[in-house]
């Protein structure tokens, strides 16, 4: 893992089932904090100016958009 050890997990829906097939947000998450991460998770549509305020303070954003496959 990279020095940048802050990331946001952004997604467009609450339900982690909707981002496709195979994707387990909380395993994802517990597997990265394993490795020393801190790891937060966002929906893109709740409070903007709360994830504008995530991207200032340095964390890397990690994207997951509807229909993903893997």
């Amino acid at each position: 893992m990279n020095a940048c050890r802050k990331l946001l997990l952004l997604s467009a829906r609450e339900d982690s089932e909707a981002l496709g097939a195979g994707l387990d947000l909380q395993r994802l998450c517990a597997a990265l904090r394993r490795r020393g991460a801190e790891v937060e998770t966002q929906v893109v549509s709740a409070a903007t100016a709360s994830l504008l305020d995530r991207l200032e303070a340095g964390v890397m954003p990690v994207v997951f958009r509807d229909g993903m496959h893997g």
